[in-house]
């Protein structure tokens, strides 16, 4: 799909996360894909002499909210790029008390309550299953982890991220429900982006 390779990692952030302060910025890119435009104008820049590209998910006034995101937009735009590793910035809720507001958690697991929203490239003809039993990269979130740890982040290995469909927040009952399955964070976006990252193989 790609031509040229503008960017070896991908960058999605999330709330609170619409610039890379650190990003030394060469330029902005607007990219037509198949499925309509991403969310923003992709940010181009470098990074420790790394080929960055920064994506705001909700777009950088955060006009969107989670179902209106295009997802699979944001996942072919920067698999055009060339692309090859995504790194992705959420905000999320705690459902344990052990996991306080400005800790980072590294999940490695996912439950997907979303209702109806595009979240895979195969259909109209298309057949295709990609496994996800291990949703995400471990030796990346591994790696981001111990770096967090050095910098003296707090920081939390491992658990479940459930995505619920938003905009509105959870119910008490509801919260109390995904503490009994066992989930540890909550947010709206991370598991349609996961899925169609695996497909796009990211």
């Amino acid at each position: 799909m790609a031509n040229k390779v503008l960017a070896e990692i991908g960058v999605i952030g999330g709330t609170g996360l619409y610039a890379m302060e650190e990003l030394k910025i060469l330029k902005e890119i607007k990219i037509k894909t198949p499925f309509g435009d991403p969310s923003d104008k992709i940010i181009l820049g470098t990074l420790a002499g790394i080929k960055v590209a920064f994506l705001p998910r909700h777009g950088r006034k955060h006009a969107m909210l989670p179902g209106e995101i295009n997802q699979r937009a944001n996942m072919w735009a920067l698999k055009s790029i060339g692309v090859k590793t995504i790194i992705s910035a959420s905000a999320v809720g705690s459902l344990r008390e052990e996991l306080p507001p400005t800790h980072f958690v590294f999940p490695d697991q996912f439950v997907d309550q979303t209702k109806g929203r595009p979240s895979t490239f195969f259909g109209n003809g298309i057949v295709g299953h990609v496994p996800l039993a291990e949703p995400f990269c471990m030796a990346i979130s591994d790696m981001m982890y111990k770096e967090a740890v050095k910098l003296g982040i707090k920081a939390h290995k491992g658990g479940t991220y459930c995505c619920m469909e938003g905009p509105g927040f959870s119910t008490k009952a509801e919260s109390n429900f995904h503490r009994k399955m066992g989930y540890s964070i909550i947010g709206m976006t991370m598991a349609t982006e996961a899925k169609l990252a695996r497909e796009a193989g990211f």
